[in-house]
This record gives C-alpha cells, sequence and structure tokens, in this order.
C-alpha cells in the first residue's frame, strides 16, 4: 500500500519530532508512520468556518480568511460554501486550519476532512522504536564502557514526553473518531 500523497507534510512533521530523517537510514518507513497517524484521526464533516471580516475605506466588509479551529489536517480537505459548491481557496494552512482566498466568500463555510494527533501518533512511534532497541546491551571492551542502554531510557523518555502532549482531539482518549456537525439553518 502506498502512502497518500496528501500525507507527505504531516509525515515530515512526525519524523521531526522523533528525530527519524527519511532516508536510508530512517527507522520507520514513510508507510508506518501513515498507519501510526490514521490510528489518531478524525474524519470531520461540515465544520463551520469561523471568519474573519476584513474591513475597508468606506465601510465595506469582504470575508477573505476563514479558521477551522483545529489543526493538523490532512492536505485533501475540502471547502464549502452554504450551497454545498466546493470552493477553490488562494491557500490553505493545513497546520494551522486557515483557509484564504483572493475574492470575498460569504459566510457560511465549512470544512470536511481529516485532522490528526501528531503527538500520539509521535508517541506510538517511539514506543514502537523502544521495541526494536529493547535487546541492545551494555557492555566493556579494552578498557571502555558502553552504555546502549541509554537509548532504551532516552526513548522511553521521549514516549512519555509526547504521549502527555497528545490528546487534543481526541475521542475517549484514542486520538480516533468522527465529527459530524449539522447545519441548523437547513432542514
Amino acid at each position: 500500500m502506498a502512502t497518500r500523497a496528501t500525507m507527505g507534510d504531516l509525515i515530515a512533521r512526525v519524523r521531526l519530532m522523533v528525530d527519524d530523517p527519511a532516508g536510508t537510514s530512517a527507522v520507520f518507513t514513510d508507510q508506518e508512520i501513515q498507519d501510526a497517524l490514521d490510528a489518531h484521526r478524525r474524519d470531520v464533516r461540515y465544520l463551520p468556518l469561523a471568519e474573519a471580516p476584513t474591513y475597508s475605506e468606506g465601510g465595506t466588509v469582504s470575508y477573505l480568511e476563514y479558521f477551522a479551529g483545529r489543526s493538523n489536517w490532512e492536505a485533501d480537505a475540502v471547502v464549502q460554501d452554504g450551497n454545498y459548491t466546493v470552493l477553490t481557496p488562494a491557500s490553505v494552512d493545513y497546520t494551522g486550519g486557515i483557509v484564504t482566498f483572493a475574492t470575498n466568500q460569504d459566510p457560511p463555510l465549512t470544512m470536511t476532512g481529516k485532522t490528526y494527533d501528531l503527538y500520539a501518533a509521535a508517541a506510538d512511534i517511539v514506543t514502537a522504536w523502544q521495541a526494536k532497541v529493547a535487546r541492545v546491551y551494555d557492555f566493556s571492551a579494552q578498557g571502555q564502557t558502553f552504555h546502549r542502554s541509554q537509548m532504551l531510557r532516552s526513548l522511553g523518555d521521549l514516549a512519555k514526553a509526547l504521549a502527555n502532549k497528545a490528546g487534543a482531539g481526541s475521542v475517549n482518549g484514542s486520538g480516533s473518531g468522527m465529527t459530524i456537525l449539522r447545519r441548523e439553518d437547513m432542514n
């Protein structure tokens, strides 16, 4: 199974969090990181976006920027207007959940897509890394002592730190789930 092209930024950010650079020396494949992210995914349908009005001289109001209030979106999220017409923003900050348009787009707007708990996914990756190095041992040779077990302890500390930051947007602590929002102004 190939990784989804829309996951590239999220995978790279998890790699940075766990200090596992991509390439031949990587401990984990992109697919393994994507699988960890998918375990902490939340599917979001029709999330109302908060508009940020822009005021021009003479009192003219434009709506060019919208905020999702959620972060870490997969790069395939869709923005729709009040008639469910798919819109094409000038730019989308998937990390911060900020949508920007070149021309006015009157509210209400919604966003449908997937968000991820990067800290929980990173904690899972580091825990799996711990399992990979669980058999390392300390040894002495030629008057020197080598403490390879420090890696196991360091990874354990990192996993705990990441797990402590996890949970934003989680469902019952699992980090995965679905949010369905319904507009009350429609039948």
